[in-house]
């Protein structure tokens, strides 16, 4: 680069061959197509859940819209890669999640984004009060940091919640409103909330800086 001195470079993250293809095969569809496409493929080949990652966006992105710091590509993807289970314990999890996530060659992420959507994955695994190698985190700035700490903590919870199965996703709620936030679920349905399910709410409602509340209701609308 010194000899030649170029006026731009252009670093391609699946080899030179694989990204002048890509180009010319998908030069007819859209962005959002391609992402998806994306997301469904990873979810199918290295999460433990297939396309449930759904049913984990549509629960937590109430309490993250309009979060200019984590945003919906991130929160999508830090939703399939969260669940990578690698039968460790928790701490070793973690550590291995977050170094799979930060070599994932998913296009179309910044260093910037790839180290949030580690972070959120490693704070999934394993509790806040644990950093992975600090020099990562330089990269970010505070509210990068706390809004991965935020989806980290959301996913952790929802995690408690579908211990027993991914169904009673589509039957809770979670929200915010005021300086609170709300968990509605049916009231058929309390006696999930265990010890470990109000443990994990509470961390969320902290790193959200909100009040945690539990509703209970004859229905989930």
């Amino acid at each position: 680069m010194r000899a030649t001195n170029p006026k731009n470079i252009i670093c391609s993250i699946s080899g030179l061959r694989e990204g002048s293809l890509s180009i010319d095969y998908f030069k007819d569809v859209k962005d959002s197509e391609i992402f998806h496409k994306a997301l469904e493929n990873v979810a199918k080949k290295r999460g433990d859940l297939g396309s449930n990652y759904k049913k984990y966006y549509d629960f937590i992105q109430p309490v993250f819209e309009g979060n200019e710091h984590f945003n919906k590509k991130l929160l999508y993807l830090s939703c399939v890669l969260s669940h990578m289970d690698w039968g460790l314990g928790a701490f070793q999890k973690a550590e291995l999640v977050f170094q799979e996530t930060i070599n994932t060659p998913l296009l179309r992420l910044t260093h910037k984004e790839r180290i949030q959507l580690a972070l959120s994955c490693y704070w999934r695994y394993c509790s806040i009060k644990y950093n992975p190698k600090m020099e990562y985190l330089t990269f970010l700035n505070n509210n990068e940091i706390f809004s991965s700490k935020q989806v980290g903590a959301a996913l952790r919870f929802s995690q408690s919640l579908t211990s027993i199965s991914t169904i009673f996703l589509e039957e809770f709620k979670l929200y915010k409103r005021g300086n609170a936030v709300f968990l509605k679920i049916p009231s058929q349905h309390q006696e999930i909330i265990s010890k470990q399910v109000t443990k994990r709410f509470k961390a969320l409602a902290r790193e959200l800086f909100l009040e945690p509340r539990v509703i209970y209701s004859n229905n989930s609308k």
